[in-house]
């Protein structure tokens, strides 16, 4: 990659690995205090004693790294919210009713029978506080929810819920998520529970959403169908909240549920198109600089319209450093400005770098960079309409091929009929965008044509008739697919591979290819050769359910009811190990697990059998069952209680063995339990 600028490669690289020391070690502030000036002493030491010879140094260079890591190790900490004391988790008194002053920050996709919005704590009782919450209002409440608005100061009072167990292993933990986004905490609301305090956004920072709420407003006094104006809020207002489940799983089946979030392809469109209408301008210096600055200024623009989200954050940012580097004439100007809008964008909030979003883009636009002059170049037809057609399909295998190991990592899922679908779709992405742009201009003072918004609503309903189609073949659509972490760095071998066998065809290219084609079965055997025997507590709600994997990778659900829906219990576990056969059977009374044995105590309440002694004792079904009894019983035994309790029934048990010092796990707290 000539023309790469190796340095900023390694100041990435040095922050990067403060930032995944920070999130798995956990180091104090201190510590990440004290490391940053040591390192600055140490390279500048280093470079005044090279710059006196004229001359550069690896152990220079190491300590410039060093300085990075250091600076990623300190962001990373200081990223972290619970560190300040005023934050609510950090306060007493969570577990009973409290009473809260918040503000709304965001609302978010509504959920099956609730309305959702990310809010700040400001108060929390008498005491100011801090930190993030989800809010959500459940569907009888849900009047009083389209009141509600980003920016409104609300008074509550509720109880905070902090833990958001696992139903299942191997399902998505979606308190993981939210930690990940800096909430902690979620509240559920209902008519009666909070107060409207002020419903004025005064704070600049809701300047841009009151103008799209504005623009919103009127668009709505023309007849569009409800997805065409949810397509057009996606594509030009950064708002997905309004996009109907069918929608957006049609768009996901599809394999282009990417241009519905405002990202990098979007920013690029926008670019190329104010690139293209500033071409008169000519290509001399102050030209250049001017264009340059107009572009820039748009981009932006556009980023704050649609609300600054972290997609179209690292998209303007990316693409600005793209446009300054073109004009100053730097030969790789796409690589360095991927890695210096990675390099700025982390060090302004590291946890981007845990963002699934922010991993797919920046790979997407690295391998478009990468892969796709290659592909290009191995067919060039003569026909423009065919030329042009055939870059779209390069673009989409290049951007696929770069992300498909993420995406299966995350996602296991795999669109067969994504090229279709792009090359539906992105020829006529930026005529929408542009369209879109003009409706919005026009409905400001109302002088948009009825004429002009019908055929605006029949292109929409065209491409979503169309990604419909193409979502329908299921037999296209691969999912469920088992593709574990340790695949990922060995599948990215095989692309680069390959990428340099296109290059050069020889004996070390071909060599490093069919190596790390070698390498790809050994580890799905030592994976499937590692996996153990496995016994696991569900957290089914009014049930019992227990799943087994033995050693032949058989996979046992024991259920107490056949209403139980087993589909994402099977789901995660076919994602994530490498299971053969699958069989339901009913829950018996004793079951050998890896740890030693475990009973059953359903409402029956039998549990006095000579010469058993269990390790685990599962409550179940809510038995009449005097606790101390049983304790005395089983003195050494692990108790769990599962969903099928009445929650005054745990409540009390898990207060008897917390006086005795008895371990018991409650699923309804803690989610499944595992007895491995």
């Amino acid at each position: 990659m000539k023309g790469l600028n190796t340095t900023l490669l390694l100041l990435l690289t040095g922050l990067l690995a403060g930032i995944v020391y920070a999130s798995t070690f956990q180091p104090s502030l201190k510590s990440a205090l004290v490391l940053l000036p040591v390192s600055l002493f140490i390279f500048g030491l280093l470079h005044v004693l090279h710059s006196r010879k004229q001359s550069t140094s690896v152990f220079t260079g190491a300590a410039a790294v060093l300085v990075f890591f250091s600076l990623g190790l300190l962001a990373q900490t200081l990223s972290n919210p619970l560190r300040l004391p005023n934050h609510y988790i950090n306060q007493t008194d969570l577990n009973a009713d409290s009473n809260f002053v918040i503000e709304l920050e965001e609302r978010l996709a509504p959920g099956i029978s609730q309305a959702r919005f990310t809010a700040q704590v400001l108060q929390h009782n008498t005491a100011a506080a801090t930190g993030k919450i989800l809010v959500t209002i459940p569907k009888d409440s849900i009047n009083r929810a389209l009141d509600l608005d980003v920016g409104n100061l609300l008074y509550v009072d509720g109880l905070l819920q902090t833990r958001f167990p696992v139903n299942a292993p191997y399902q998505f933990d979606y308190g993981a998520y939210l930690k990940s986004k800096g909430i902690f905490g979620q509240i559920r609301l209902t008519k009666d529970s909070f107060i409207k305090i002020s419903s004025d956004a005064n704070s600049s920072k809701f300047s841009a959403h009151r103008f799209r709420s504005y623009l919103k407003s009127k668009l709505n006094r023309y007849e569009l169908s409800p997805d065409s104006k949810a397509i057009t809020y996606a594509l030009l207002l950064g708002e997905r909240q309004d996009l109907s489940p069918q929608l957006r799983q049609s768009y996901v089946d599809a394999g282009v549920i990417h241009i519905l979030a405002v990202s990098g392809l979007h920013v690029g469109i926008l670019m190329l198109i104010v690139q293209f209408l500033l071409k008169p301008l000519g290509n001399q210096k102050k030209t250049r600089l001017l264009r340059m600055l107009i572009v820039l200024a748009v981009i932006w623009l556009f980023a704050i319209l649609t609300g600054l989200s972290p997609s179209v954050l690292r998209a303007a940012t990316m693409f600005s450093f793209l446009q300054i580097g073109l004009v100053y004439g730097q030969r790789r100007a796409g690589y360095n400005a991927l890695i210096a809008s990675a390099l700025i964008l982390l060090l302004i909030n590291p946890n981007l770098l845990l963002d699934v979003g922010f991993q797919l883009s920046y790979t997407a636009v690295f391998f478009i960079m990468w892969l796709y002059p290659k592909l290009e170049m191995l067919w060039k037809p003569k026909n423009k309409i065919l030329g042009y057609y055939w870059q779209l399909i390069c673009v989409s295998l290049a951007a696929q091929v770069g992300v498909l190991p993420l995406s299966l990592y995350y996602f296991h899922q795999f669109p067969g009929l994504f090229l279709i679908a792009n090359v539906v779709v992105l020829p006529v992405l930026g005529f929408i965008l542009i369209y879109g742009i003009l409706i919005l201009i026009l409905a400001l003072p109302e002088w948009l044509p009825k004429l002009m918004v019908d055929a605006y609503d029949f292109i929409l309903r065209l491409l979503n008739n169309s990604i419909g189609l193409i979502s329908q073949a299921d037999y296209f659509i691969f999912k469920s697919i088992y593709f574990p972490l340790a695949l990922i760095p060995i599948t990215y071998l095989l692309v680069f591979g390959l990428g340099k066998l296109t290059e050069k065809f020889n004996f070390k290219n071909v060599s490093r290819f069919l190596i790390a084609g070698a390498i790809f079965p050994l580890v799905l055997l030592a994976l499937k050769l590692k996996q153990q025997n496995e016994f696991y507590i569900l957290n089914s709600y009014r049930s019992t359910s227990l799943a087994n994997v033995d050693e032949a990778n058989d996979l046992s659900l024991y259920l107490n009811s056949k209403t139980i829906d087993t589909s994402r219990i099977i789901k995660g576990f076919k994602e994530n190990l490498q299971i053969k056969n699958i069989s339901i059977q009913p829950l018996k009374s004793i079951y050998n697990t890896p740890e030693g044995p475990l009973l059953i105590i359903d409402s029956l309440a039998i549990y006095q059998l000579e010469e058993l002694q269990p390790k685990y004792i599962l409550l179940t079904q809510s038995p009449k069952v005097n606790l101390d009894r049983l304790i005395a019983y089983f003195p050494k035994a692990i108790l769990i209680a599962d969903a099928s309790n009445y929650r005054s029934y745990v409540k009390r048990w898990e207060a008897t063995c917390e006086n005795r010092k008895i371990p018991f796990h409650s699923t309804y707290e803690k989610g499944f339990y595992s007895l491995d």
